[in-house]
């Protein structure tokens, strides 16, 4: 049984460090193992170091099996090299150190999907040009191209479907590459993709208008060139929070006060009053929301100021406008 050691603050500096001779004279401890995932030196090189003298120093000097893993996780110093990004050491394991290039972690991640996930370009297409396997998913039914589309990478997932990967699967949680195209804020992988998906498809946030939340252009082009444009879209533009202007764009004919006050929402509520399609006298005992509720107070109290300024204006006596109703009044403008 391998010793199981503490990683000291000066051992993780001078990894950090990439001092081959600091490294040497710190007399790291053969076979020894760190914390309870058990890494061995090779896979802490893999996280601090840059260089590869370090780990080189590693695997052959201190006969480091490269392909070791970790106990929970069962990572390789190549699954550690490729979340932090660490194309000389990918190359030095795959290459000098046979470290094979699909080996897989506890929840079937390879090499090149950890690549992908943390958005590593020059690294994942390494590991392509490597033939790593194109069709390789997660326990939670990832792609490739799942990650590439979170990422909003438009250049390796148009790479990666030249090349054959497969992109219309669906996770465990029902999502599809073009629900996380949309919540990237890529509007250009969308518009590719989106001819390729059911328009209506819901993972477990909603639609694709709700994984666009916060992505006002790509909802904007969904809901006016998709057949989106022919479905009623108040209730999730409701949902996603849209701006009054953009729910008035596009939804004009839906608004109704009922969904209104069901979303609390101030502001619609306040161009329905502008537009005389409600009266503040019948709303005074509906059960409302905190943000209507003080709209409400806010138009009855200018409902009682334009009455006052009716009273001025019919007796000609604008010139005594009290200060105060003046500074109230300007709140209105």
């Amino acid at each position: 049984m391998r010793d199981q050691l503490k990683l000291s603050m000066e051992l993780k500096a001078i990894l950090a460090s990439d001092d081959l001779n600091t490294f040497m004279q710190a007399k790291v401890k053969r076979g020894g193992v760190y914390g309870k995932e058990k890494k061995t030196i090779l896979h802490l090189a893999a996280k601090y170091c840059q260089s590869i003298a370090i780990p080189y120093y590693c695997v052959y000097k201190l006969k480091v099996n490269p392909k070791t893993k970790t106990k929970r996780s069962n990572s390789s110093a190549l699954h550690y090299a490729c979340i932090y990004g660490k194309l000389q050491l990918v190359e030095f394991l795959v290459s000098s150190c046979k470290v094979p290039v699909d080996i897989q972690r506890k929840h079937g991640e390879t090499p090149l999907l950890l690549a992908i996930r943390h958005n590593h370009n020059e690294l994942s297409e390494f590991l392509i040009s490597k033939n790593a396997d194109l069709n390789v998913k997660d326990s939670k039914d990832w792609t490739l191209a799942h990650w590439a589309a979170k990422n909003g990478n438009s250049g390796l997932l148009s790479k990666l479907i030249k090349l054959g990967a497969p992109f219309q699967g669906v996770t465990k949680s029902s999502e599809y590459c073009l629900h996380f195209a949309a919540s990237s804020g890529n509007a250009d992988i969308v518009k590719a993709l989106f001819p390729y998906f059911y328009p209506f498809a819901c993972g477990e946030k909603g639609t694709v208008l709700h994984y666009a939340k916060g992505n006002w252009e790509i909802v904007e082009w969904v809901i006016s060139n998709t057949i989106w444009q022919k479905m009623p879209r108040l209730s999730i533009l409701l949902d996603i929070g849209a701006s009054s202007s953009l729910i008035f764009q596009y939804c004009k004919e839906e608004i109704n006060l009922g969904v209104v006050l069901m979303y609390d929402r101030a502001d619609l509520l306040e161009i329905l009053y502008i537009n005389k399609k409600i009266q503040i006298q019948l709303l005074v005992h509906e059960k409302l929301g905190p943000r209507c509720t003080e709209k409400i107070k806010k138009l009855e109290r200018w409902e009682n100021v334009r009455g006052l300024l009716f009273v001025y204006k019919h007796q000609n006596m604008y010139a005594k406008v009290p200060l105060s109703l003046t500074r109230e009044i300007s709140e209105y403008i």
